[in-house]
């Protein structure tokens, strides 16, 4: 699984982005310790919060995405969000979950995910620190990968696509 994250300010922009149309299929699965029912409202409550700060990257969003011809079910997606938040140090901050399904440059449909959290601590309004995730490539990701590996390595029968599915995380 490729993975991409990074600190970041525009919550308005990152809203849009995650909700754009050329998606064949977008699903806010999670929406969790916001006040706001959904994504653009959500993300202006971290943006108001990230102001009674000096934090101007209030966010931090990470992509995932599994290797093209892989078809991977939700509840690997989710298992790999939740170690990231763990390994982040985000656990109990408000993330955003979101589902997607968007056709490739090779015009076949792909799903992929996107989590987003708010860093800002309500309690002590400091923002969670992030050490080492500047350039793009979260620090966990060799674990992340090393536990992933075994599914996406698995070889399909001749012509067929692998299917990712369960629960990997036990390591």
């Amino acid at each position: 699984m490729i993975l991409v994250g990074n600190q970041r300010g525009g919550a308005w922009d990152r809203a849009l982005h995650l909700m754009k149309d050329e998606n064949e299929s977008v699903v806010v699965r999670d929406l969790r310790g916001f006040v706001g029912d959904d994504l653009m409202s959500a993300f202006r409550e971290s943006q108001a919060i990230s102001r009674a700060t000096r934090c101007r990257q209030h966010l931090y969003s990470l992509s995932l995405n599994p290797p093209r011809d892989a078809l991977v079910d939700q509840d690997v997606f989710e298992a790999a969000i939740e170690r990231a938040e763990e390994r982040l140090g985000l656990t109990g901050q408000p993330p955003a979950i979101v589902f997607f399904e968007k056709r490739g440059f090779d015009g076949e449909v792909r799903r992929h995910a996107h989590a987003v959290w708010c860093r800002i601590d309500p309690e002590s309004m400091i923002a969670v620190h992030l050490p080492h995730t500047k350039r793009g490539k979260p620090p966990f990701v060799g674990s992340l990968f090393h536990a992933f590996s075994k599914l996406f390595l698995v070889q399909a029968g001749a012509g067929r696509v692998p299917r990712v599915a369960g629960s990997c995380c036990t390591a």
